[in-house]
């Protein structure tokens, strides 16, 4: 189980975290970096489009935010130097 990996690094909550949650998780991450549909599908090994049932969609909007406040703080950082 999960769990099994995750108790040694004594991840507070560990018995609340699935392998569903991780799922879940990748898809959502990788939609938002923009990767194309069908690696997303491949990558997660599903036969069908079922992946999109696990996107978060709120979050994907959040990370899409969240990567471009640190790309151009990483780019104001290379200007810097």
């Amino acid at each position: 189980t999960l769990q099994k990996y995750l108790s040694p690094l004594e991840v507070k909550g560990a018995n609340l975290f699935t392998w569903k949650a991780v799922r879940r998780g990748r898809a959502t991450l990788a939609l938002a970096r923009g990767m194309p549909e069908p690696e997303i599908q491949e990558q997660g090994e599903w036969s069908t489009k079922a992946w999109s049932t696990y996107v978060v969609e709120d979050e994907v909007e959040r990370l899409r935010r969240f990567g471009q406040v640190v790309d151009e703080s990483s780019d104001s950082e290379a200007s810097d130097n």
